[in-house]
């Protein structure tokens, strides 16, 4: 008898030796959506995962590997925001973060800055918006109206900074044809190239966006990228997006201790301005060093 219970019991040992591991080591499943947007997410072409936030996915994913199980799935925006407000449990590196968001989604503190949306035209009037510039090297969207008749080109699923918003929102400056819209983040290509050929056309974009397709598109002649002015923010914010619910915390909390050391390096700066203009490198920079040394995560 007490030969076979120390069999049975040597078993169970063996057996727990085994599982063990396996119970100790279990991985939380995270799924990522990740959505072409270059520079910031690249999934196609000769830049292919170089984009800004390929680079921050990769640092978080390879170093919280042990504890978590990382899956990429390419899917819009729209296809998040659905999953999100359904309860699926997704998360994504590339969303802004607004009070309407906040409804359905948790935010990571804050790992990434740009100099936001801006104006965005061709070689034919960038001279004349020059003459807008404030000291800081912003210009007033209100004052450029009264004196330019432009045609501003938006993407419908975008959310802008709230003085752009004024614009392409404006449901008489849509109708009488003053705003055009287009809903293919595929078509931004597209309608910066048109900017170089035409002098009433103006578009709101990244100052990282017309670099990169300004290099991928081959555009000869330059666009000009111009700062708006706007009370509400001073620069747009990058945050990791997660759905709503406690699934999410051991995941945040954990990608929050790698932001903190990630967003000041010189590495990302460097993947950042690859993508900006030269003459805005040093801003750029000194920006971000002051923000994150002012910033109170709590």
């Amino acid at each position: 008898m007490r030969k076979r219970f120390g069999i049975i019991l040597f078993r169970f040992v063996v057996l727990l030796g085994i599982c063990a591991p396996n119970l100790v080591h279990a991985k939380e499943q995270i799924d990522i959506y990740v959505q072409n947007f270059p520079p910031f997410h690249i999934l196609e072409g000769d830049y292919k995962k170089t984009g800004v936030l390929d680079y921050i996915a990769q640092q978080v994913s390879t170093d919280l590997q042990n504890d978590f199980s990382f899956s990429f799935r390419e899917a819009n925006f729209a296809r998040f925001f659905k999953d999100a407000r359904s309860g699926r449990a997704v998360c994504s590196f590339a969303i802004r973060k607004t009070t309407e968001r906040m409804e359905f989604l948790d935010f990571s503190i804050l790992f990434a800055l740009s100099l936001g949306n801006g104006l965005v035209v061709g070689p034919h009037i960038s001279e004349l918006i020059n003459g807008f510039q404030d000291e800081d090297g912003e210009v007033n969207l209100s004052e450029i109206r009264k004196s330019i008749n432009l045609t501003y080109w938006s993407e419908t699923a975008r959310s802008y900074e709230a003085a752009i918003e004024e614009i392409v929102k404006n449901k008489a400056l849509i109708d009488s044809g003053v705003v055009q819209t287009y809903s293919s983040r595929e078509a931004l290509a597209g309608v910066l190239k048109n900017l170089t050929r035409s002098a009433k056309n103006a578009h709101f974009a990244y100052a990282e966006e017309v670099s990169y397709h300004s290099a991928v598109s081959g555009i000869e002649e330059g666009l000009s990228y111009f700062r708006v002015m706007d009370e509400s923010e001073d620069y747009s914010m990058a945050h990791l997006a997660c759905s709503k619910g406690d699934w999410n915390n051991n995941f945040i909390i954990a990608a929050n201790e790698i932001f903190k050391e990630l967003r000041t390096s010189e590495a990302l700066k460097h993947v950042h301005m690859r993508w900006l203009p030269e003459n805005i490198h040093q801003q750029y920079s000194q920006m971000v060093d002051q923000a994150f040394n002012d910033l109170n995560d709590e």
